[in-house]
């Protein structure tokens, strides 16, 4: 690869990033291991009085989201949702607590078995 196709490819993942976060700032969530720290934030100031008792992760991948929701709310209940089997052995090892439940299938509007795709084990 050439120094101008490389420096090409980081300005284009430069902008991508910032597109990808502006995107998941317009939906209110996050996309990505980028959003994390927003999407704590989130919650902190819908609930500023009061902890949360208990948080859903759908899609919880490697834990990033859940692992920074418990360090900011320790007693917080965690029921993660994940369907690939490599992110569920890494979920297992991350996240040994009892107050972490992980459910190791997907969620969605219908019920049934589906294929999960990826590029690579885990992505």
């Amino acid at each position: 690869m050439s120094f101008v196709s490389r420096k090409k490819n980081k300005l284009a993942e430069k902008y991508l990033s910032r597109i990808e976060n502006a995107c998941a700032h317009y939906r209110g969530k996050g996309w990505g291991g980028s959003t994390v720290n927003y999407e704590v934030q989130q919650i902190r100031d819908i609930c500023p009085t009061k902890e949360p008792n208990i948080a859903i992760d759908i899609g919880a991948n490697k834990g990033t989201y859940t692992l920074e929701l418990l360090k900011t709310y320790p007693e917080l209940t965690v029921f993660l949702f994940e369907p690939s089997s490599t992110n569920i052995d890494i979920l297992r090892k991350k996240l040994e607590a009892s107050n972490v439940r992980i459910e190791p299938f997907a969620l969605s509007s219908s019920t049934g078995s589906a294929v999960l795709f990826s590029d690579k084990p885990g992505s």
